[in-house]
């Protein structure tokens, strides 16, 4: 599935060589700051979603016509314009636009992968790995009480790990995200041993920081997530995950994480299951608006001790609640359309495909089974991750489709 350019391409002229530079930083960025720091994400999002814009407009425009890629944005459109639509009747606006921002930023990361070269990409990828594994071990030692990593001013006072994040649950989300595709990259490519050893370790210190932060939700998606590709892929991978839970469940702290949760249900999250379809009832066709639970159901609903959420702690109910069945039936729409294009790459005789296919299907699926019992559309890494996977995903389909002019150079 490489993107490769054709020998005559015309040389690019200046504004174009000025966006492949925007490009290759801002791609290098991102694949640093994504576990990292909010302030470079936020930045290197920027200048990747300026440059893959100029990219497309003047010289990728042929992707907007390959089927899967045009289903997609049709599905995505739509989505974007309900959230619109529902930001002018918000009772909270600033909030509304600002997140419907965000949401546009998604959409450059997925570009800016689509277009990306095989070398960039690999170049990425590394990074990423290595950015994220820096932050695991970070995670691992602030859950083990290092007292000078320990961060007493946030509300986990170094009892859970989040490494420079702002919340465990920033870090977990993203963790069950790329566990999936570390996963797949081990098992069906085929590099040489020594990748398949640094991929397997990647793959260790990862999966020690996912435990560090003590995010339950994203334990389970992780779990469900890998035995839908053992059960499916490969055998030795669905015994190797009933082996590995056993054994962490063997692990103290685990065990009691897991056993208080059964022992004490919070009751807060399942109230939300109750109350919040009053409110989605209210507004059934395009919801409050974008970033409007907290001052809308707190409003009728107040918290006596104070402790009150951004968000309903399911995303499928959250999302409903902001833009309504109509932007839920379009989201649902945006995900099916690179579910099904992993679904049919995890079948291809080509490894590249088939790891990437099988990887893309354990990410959605953990991040949809993350979202019954939190709202990792609504984190701050885990969707630019999942849209990287869309745009990881779909690159097969255009590489299959026959274009018409030159693939831009600068990734």
């Amino acid at each position: 599935m490489s993107l490769k350019v054709e020998k005559n391409t015309p040389a690019a002229g200046p504004s174009l060589q000025w966006n492949e530079r925007l490009l290759r930083l801002g791609s290098v960025l991102f694949a640093l700051s994504l576990f990292s720091t909010k302030t470079g994400l936020d930045t290197s999002v920027w200048m990747v979603s300026v440059g893959a814009l100029v990219c497309v407009v003047w010289e990728r425009r042929d992707v907007l016509a390959v089927p899967a890629v045009a289903r997609f944005l049709r599905w995505s459109a739509c989505f974007l314009a309900v959230a619109a639509i529902a930001s002018f009747s918000s009772p909270d606006p600033v909030s509304s636009w600002k997140r419907l921002v965000i949401l546009l930023g998604y959409f450059g990361v997925f570009f800016a992968v689509l277009l990306a070269d095989d070398r960039r990409l690999r170049f990425m990828g590394n990074a990423m790995v290595f950015a994220c594994v820096v932050e695991c071990l970070l995670a691992v030692a602030q859950a083990a009480g290092v007292p000078w990593l320990s961060r007493p001013g946030s509300f986990t006072a170094g009892r859970r790990g989040m490494g420079t994040l702002g919340s465990p649950n920033d870090l977990g989300a993203a963790l069950g995200v790329l566990i999936p595709m570390l996963t797949a990259s081990s098992l069906w490519r085929t590099p040489s041993r020594c990748s398949r050893l640094i991929t397997g370790s990647a793959l260790m210190l990862v999966g020690a920081g996912l435990v560090a932060t003590q995010m339950r939700g994203a334990w389970v998606a992780v779990f469900v997530a890998l035995m839908v590709m053992g059960a499916i892929g490969s055998h030795r991978l669905l015994a190797g995950v009933l082996v590995g839970t056993a054994i962490a469940l063997a692990v103290p702290f685990i065990y009691a994480r897991v056993s208080s949760t059964l022992a004490n249900p919070e009751h807060t999250r399942i109230s939300y299951l109750r109350t919040v379809p009053r409110f989605v009832s209210r507004r059934p066709v395009f919801g409050w608006g974008l970033d409007t639970f907290k001052k809308v159901y707190y409003a009728e609903y107040p918290d006596p001790r104070g402790k009150e959420h951004f968000h309903p702690h399911n995303m499928l109910l959250n999302i409903a609640f902001q833009v309504g069945l109509v932007g839920l039936l379009c989201f649902v729409g945006m995900l099916w359309i690179p579910g099904a294009s992993a679904w049919a790459a995890a079948a291809s005789p080509t490894p590249t495909r088939r790891w990437i296919g099988w990887g893309a299907v354990g990410a959605m699926t953990a991040f949809v089974v993350i979202g019954l019992f939190d709202e990792p559309f609504r984190a701050y890494q885990a969707p630019y991750l999942l849209f990287a996977v869309f745009g990881l995903v779909l690159r097969g389909d255009v590489s299959a489709t026959p274009r018409r002019d030159a693939v831009c150079r600068s990734l």
